[in-house]
Formats: structure tokens, C-alpha cells, sequence
């Protein structure tokens, strides 16, 4: 099974790779914090996950979920390749669209063919 190196979350267009020399590059303005008026849509959060460690095809899919478990919203799940346990992938992918209910704490679950490989808290706040 594959390691997730890194995994960011920032609004589209915040989000870009980078040519560079080496495996793999990217930047931007990344954060666990938003701002935003209260059930206003959110239709450009993007996130970045990169995946090395391993050998194959393997599907993954990210949720964003209340602090109850309720899910959020999601990423449609994409499959990565690994060709060695050298190569690295940066997989840039986005949320749909949705709507946060409340200010609050939300998690940020990565799943690896279907088992959660990381979390990581998200803080909406009106403003």
C-alpha cells in the first residue's frame, strides 16, 4: 500500500503544479481555515494528495464530514499509478460542489481504496 506523503486542501486557482527539477512539484496558498458567509455555495475547494511507496493502480476518494460523521461532500474517485516504490504522484483533484451548514469543524478523510489512509481537521468560519 501506497504512503500519502502530503495533502493539502485551497481554493481553486490557489492550487497549481510547478515545472522543477526532480519527481514532483506544486504551490500555492494552502489552509485549514476558511472564511466564508454562513450556507454560502463552495464550489472551488480543490485539494492536492501526493502518493509514493508503493507498487500498482490504486483508487482513492476524499470526504469532508461534520463532527457527527455525516458526510459533507466528496471527491469522485481517480485511480494513480505507482510504476516502483520510487516514483512519486502529486493528484490534484476537486469537491463537489456543496455547502458547509454551520461554522464549525470539519475532518478531511482520505481513502485508499476504500480504507482511510489520513485525517485532518477543517475550520469554516463566517465572517
Amino acid at each position: 500500500m501506497p504512503t500519502l506523503i502530503c495533502s493539502c486542501v485551497g481554493l481553486a486557482g490557489d492550487i497549481r503544479p510547478v515545472v522543477m527539477e526532480g519527481p514532483v512539484g506544486f504551490s500555492g496558498t494552502f489552509a485549514y481555515a476558511f472564511r466564508a458567509p454562513q450556507g454560502a455555495p463552495i464550489s472551488e475547494l480543490q485539494m492536492v494528495n501526493v502518493w509514493s511507496n508503493g507498487v500498482g493502480q490504486f483508487r482513492y476518494h476524499s470526504e469532508i464530514v461534520d463532527e457527527d460523521g455525516n458526510l459533507v461532500t466528496r471527491t469522485d474517485e481517480e485511480s494513480f499509478d505507482l510504476p516502483d516504490l520510487k516514483h512519486i504522484v502529486a493528484h490534484f483533484t476537486s469537491f463537489r460542489p456543496f455547502r458547509f451548514p454551520a461554522a464549525d469543524s470539519y475532518k478531511v478523510v482520505v481513502l485508499l481504496d476504500g480504507h482511510p489512509v489520513q485525517e485532518y481537521w477543517l475550520y469554516w468560519t463566517n465572517p
